[in-house]
């Protein structure tokens, strides 16, 4: 009988140590899903912030646009692709030249 004995109490202690390590487990998992949900938090946080961000580069991009379109309404300004087509960009060069046809600075 003291076999019998012995094997029932080492299965009452494997139990005890199977229970015991249950119990450090699930502690380990609440608490890292207490961290987890922390970290949602200020990540869902960031996110909201970056979100508003976002809307008010829209509003600014837009409000540019609107006060870019008055200004060329009101001081007359045209597209650059039209008219002048027979500046080629280089009026200021050529203002440069001496008399010897050098451009000055060279």
């Amino acid at each position: 009988m003291s076999k019998s004995l012995e094997l029932e109490d080492g299965f009452k202690k494997s139990c005890a140590d199977f229970d015991q390590n249950a119990l450090e487990l699930n502690h380990q998992i609440k608490a890292t899903q207490e961290e987890l949900q922390q970290h949602k938090k200020k990540n869902d946080g960031r996110i909201a912030e970056l979100e508003g961000i976002q809307e008010r580069l829209k509003n600014i991009t837009k409000k540019l646009q609107e006060t870019r379109a008055k200004h060329k309404n009101c001081c007359g300004l045209i597209d650059s692709s039209s008219g002048d087509e027979e500046r080629d960009g280089n009026e200021h060069e050529d203002a440069d030249r001496d008399k010897d046809g050098k451009v000055e600075g060279s």
